[in-house]
């Protein structure tokens, strides 16, 4: 398993869903890419379900966008 540098930052409120809180996980690339996670703001706890939803933002959204829904994610 491939550890992370830093931990998701700018959790403030969602743009694409109210009530759901937004984090910053890759930072800016040399793409100006954005890549957002879209989560509850409260998870479940161990052995739990959520759904959650990846934004790709590529040049900062000015060459369009993937948003991408995950359901049934697990905490472990």
């Amino acid at each position: 398993m491939v550890g992370r540098a830093r931990h998701g930052v700018s959790g403030r409120p969602s743009r694409l869903h109210p009530g759901h809180t937004g984090w910053d996980v890759a930072g800016t690339g040399t793409a100006r890419d954005l890549r957002h996670l879209h989560l509850p703001p409260v998870l479940p706890g161990a052995g739990g379900y959520f759904d959650a939803d990846l934004e790709i933002m590529f040049n900062g959204g000015v060459d369009g966008e993937w948003q991408i829904p995950m359901a049934d994610c697990t905490v472990g």
